[in-house]
């Protein structure tokens, strides 16, 4: 990307929208745990007292919610994905910003600065595909099981 005509509008939309792929990432990683809450508090039924729930998430970083995910959770390559990211979500939250007043009007550091934001990016995306995919099989599960309960 040397040489390409890079502006510093540009770049900083190319961060927001990094940061806000990890912002959404990790709710859906949220999501994901509370219905696993909620499988296993309908599979224990009253025998076991089980109250964890969104709430007990929600304000978790994503190291921590990756952490969780990995016990609830045993597709490999999706583990594998996920836990590369809060090094490049730190990246994005704490030092993409900070560009200097030379770096910030240097087209050539800002394209190569654009490029790494833009690798991120699309590594954020594809870990936000996978999740998708894998909140939908758990919805599935969630939804046999309620069927199960009513049924008994």
């Amino acid at each position: 990307m040397a040489g390409t005509n890079v502006h510093l509008a540009d770049y900083l939309l190319a961060v927001s929208h990094a940061a806000a792929r990890f912002q959404y990432l990790e709710e859906i990683l949220k999501m994901y745990l509370a219905d696993c809450f909620q499988i296993v508090k309908l599979s224990v039924k009253r025998r076991v007292a089980f109250d964890f729930s969104y709430d007990d998430v929600k304000v978790l970083p994503l190291g921590r919610l990756i952490d969780l995910f990995q016990k609830y959770n045993r597709n490999p390559e999706v583990l594998e994905l996920l836990r590369e990211l809060p090094e490049q979500r730190n990246y994005v939250a704490h030092r993409a910003y900070l560009l200097t007043e030379e770096e910030q009007k240097n087209s050539e550091v800002l394209a190569n600065e654009m490029e790494k934001v833009t690798k991120i990016s699309a590594k954020a995306d594809e870990a936000v595909k996978a999740l998708r995919d894998e909140a939908r099989n758990l919805e599935r599960l969630r939804m046999e099981i309620e069927r199960e309960d009513d049924t008994t």
